[in-house]
């Protein structure tokens, strides 16, 4: 019996060892694993080109790249409240890094035209995911916060086209307030989206509306904002000097 009670405390500690030794490995590993990672977040960063991720990941990255502005700052984009309605919170803090940087830069806008808006809102706003929007609870409370960033009562909306009319109400309530009417209108689709700064750095987005995907990308890489801003050409912006990153 005691030679049997040895041989178990043997094994005992061979596996003990065994055990110990798997950990060691296995917290070597992890601490690599933590330094890799924390090398490819440093070439990441070092990157002219960055993705930021999907909506709403990168709006507040097009916040601090517009209030970087000094000079210039070139906007081409589906909807002057762009946000309003998706993530209210963050557009307040938008708008009013556009206003602030209104008094200083040189400002070009371009948006879609009240047929374009029109258009991209049918095609946003379904009639056969928004026709009974008030029973699904995540689009009430969605319509609900709306309304209210808006101060507009509570059962002012009642059908998808209320929804539509109020939504293409706040657009141009944002061109008179945030942008003093001083925008180029297009009623071409715009499937890439931008915010340029002083030709520095911008945040282009490329938008699928109708799978409700949008996805962005932080850029420094001056060729790619020169394209940019070439790009903007095709919606009938005016041609710039200061804008176009000589």
């Amino acid at each position: 019996m005691a030679n049997g009670e040895g041989k178990v405390r043997k094994f005992d500690v061979v596996t003990l060892v065994l055990t110990i030794i798997a950990l060691a490995i296995a917290v070597v590993h992890l601490m690599e694993l933590g330094r890799t990672v924390e090398r490819i977040e440093t070439i990441q960063h070092g990157l002219s080109t960055q993705y930021l991720g999907a909506y709403p990941a990168f709006f507040s990255k097009i916040a601090q790249v517009v209030s970087r502005a000094r000079k210039n700052l070139v906007i081409v984009c589906d909807f002057a409240a762009y946000g309003s309605f998706s993530d209210p919170s963050t557009a307040e803090d938008y708008f009013y890094a556009i206003r602030k940087r209104r008094r200083f830069t040189n400002l070009e806008v371009t948006v879609l035209n009240s047929a374009g808006s029109r258009r991209l809102l049918e095609a946003l706003f379904t009639d056969n995911q928004w026709s009974d929007w008030q029973k699904d609870a995540e689009k009430r409370a969605k319509v609900n916060q709306f309304l209210k960033q808006h101060g507009k009562p509570p059962d002012s909306i009642k059908a998808r086209q209320d929804l539509l009319k109020a939504l293409n109400d706040v657009n141009d309530q944002v061109i008179d307030d945030v942008f003093h009417n001083s925008v180029n209108r297009t009623q071409l689709d715009i499937p890439i989206y931008f915010w340029i700064a002083d030709c520095d750095e911008a945040v282009f987005t490329i938008a699928s509306p109708r799978d409700g995907v949008e996805h962005g990308f932080y850029t420094s890489d001056k060729s790619l904002i020169r394209s940019l801003l070439d790009l903007r050409k095709r919606y009938g912006a005016p041609s710039s000097p200061v804008n176009r990153c000589d």
